[in-house]
């Protein structure tokens, strides 16, 4: 019998080994892959000038350099360049005022315990296609947050842009652009 209880006894240490180099593996990809990844911007490059339609709800067009790195069916689209994200909501039916979706995003980013944020005042703007829109762009010690409202009073379209604030300035004309580029579909909402 002491013959087939050493096999069991050796193989837990390399179950225990396997188990270690998977737990690190995972820690590894987490801690330094990830981040390289969202830092490079390895999603596919998106053709500068070309509408991209999010969900049939709405189209942009993403400013040169931008990649498309996550896609989820109902919830968002996600692209990035440099460091920043840009969160792109689809198209919903709302009649919420451009002012109080602004106030939305004062009141999130000042509820935000960890961090300080310094915010700007709501500016108005217009899109290309006529439709009016709104832009709150808040700084703290490290980052920055850019949320966009644009509705043409019935459907509301939200892009939300963050990142180190240390890219802001080379990216926020593409930023602005981008959400001026918004055209709102007619339709079934999301």
């Amino acid at each position: 019998m002491a013959s087939t209880d050493t096999p069991v006894l050796n193989a837990r240490p390399r179950a225990v080994w396997a188990a270690t180099i998977a737990v690190a593996a995972i820690l590894l990809a987490f801690t330094v892959l990830l981040p390289m990844l969202g830092n490079n911007s390895s999603g596919p490059k998106l053709e500068a000038g070309a509408p991209f339609n999010v969900q049939d709800t709405m189209t942009f067009v993403p400013a040169d350099g931008w990649a498309l790195t996550s896609e989820d069916g109902s919830l968002f689209t996600i692209f990035s360049k440099g460091g920043a994200s840009l969160i792109v909501l689809p198209a919903v039916d709302s009649t919420d005022t451009l002012e109080a979706s602004a106030q939305t995003a004062i009141d999130g980013l000042a509820a935000d315990p960890a961090t300080t944020w310094v915010l700007g005042d709501p500016q108005e703007f217009t899109t290309d296609a006529g439709v009016p829109g709104i832009v709150v762009v808040g700084h703290s010690e490290n980052d920055f947050s850019a949320f966009y409202v644009i509705s043409n009073g019935t459907r509301s379209v939200t892009l939300d842009a963050t990142g180190p604030d240390s890219t802001f300035s080379t990216i926020s004309g593409e930023l602005d652009q981008m959400a001026a580029s918004v055209v709102i579909l007619e339709g079934t909402a999301s």
